[in-house]
């Protein structure tokens, strides 16, 4: 199953502080972002006027590589005409997928109001509805959490060997390579007892149906027939179930969106 990354990227104009939102979808990135205006206005509507969405991409993860990207400019700014409480203070809403996964989704840019004391799990649970639009408005979008695909089974190795060459690389013999296995897909080794080193996540460069090179191996020499094991490390997607409000928290949002690298300026303005 292709997954694609949805994100949202917004900015804080006061500070110029930034953050992104992140779901997943099995649709392709091209359809996310034609049909993205609903999740758009829904957003705008739990968000403060000073804060503004940005941009929007849509990226598949993995291979082959394919994105969509949407600008805006000078951004779309919330909907709600009061300064919010900061970029770092946020409603935590917890989002469940099918599989019963469960996943925190903060919500920033909320109305400092909204974070009066004494009114923090009321205003939560008044302003449900709201909430539950863009909850709804992912779910529509084949949105959920991305969780390991079941199908990926753990399967025998036959061998794993490294050649005779310096730098040679080790090659996986198995009866048949796990399906849907690609350059540059990962692959998760266990039991391999020549060498505990190979114990781990590595990236894998298909031979043919049955042998695959590990990337990265030709320092190591291994001479293992067994009995280790491979499994492909392909995520897939568990639709959203369900959601439920949680808390306020304060939670630091990192580097400020579009900057390099260094120490943060005392204050940037969205341009």
């Amino acid at each position: 199953m292709s997954v694609t990354q949805l994100s949202i990227f917004f900015i804080h104009n006061p500070s110029g502080q930034g953050w992104g939102e992140s779901m997943y979808s099995g649709q392709s990135p091209a359809s996310l972002i034609a049909s993205l205006s609903p999740l758009v206005n829904a957003r705008l509507a739990v968000l403060s006027d000073d804060v503004a969405i940005i941009a929007t991409r849509a990226s598949v993860v993995g291979k082959p590589p394919d994105s969509e990207l949407v600008e805006y400019s000078p951004g779309l700014f919330g909907n709600i005409g009061s300064p919010t409480a900061g970029p770092n203070d946020c409603f935590n809403y917890r989002f469940f997928a099918a599989n019963g996964s469960k996943r925190i989704f903060p919500f920033r840019g909320i109305p400092e109001y909204w974070f009066a004391k004494g009114q923090r799990t009321p205003v939560g649970l008044s302003n449900n509805s709201l909430f539950g639009a863009v909850y709804s408005a992912y779910k529509d979008l084949g949105c959920g959490l991305l969780v390991p695909d079941p199908a990926n089974l753990i399967l025998p190795i036959t061998s794993i060997t490294t050649g005779v060459d310096a730098g040679a690389k080790a090659i996986v013999v198995m009866p048949a390579i796990p399906t849907g296995l690609t350059y540059g897909s990962k692959v998760r080794l266990r039991s391999v007892r020549s060498n505990s080193l190979y114990n781990g996540v590595w990236t894998a460069i298909p031979i043919n149906a049955t042998s695959f090179q590990l990337a990265g191996s030709g320092n190591y020499y291994v001479n293992d027939a067994g009995p280790a094991t491979a499994q492909l490390l392909a995520p897939t997607v568990s639709t959203l179930s369900g959601w439920s409000f949680q808390k306020v928290s304060t939670r630091e949002t990192g580097h400020p969106f579009g900057l390099r690298r260094g120490r943060r300026p005392a204050k940037i303005r969205h341009r």
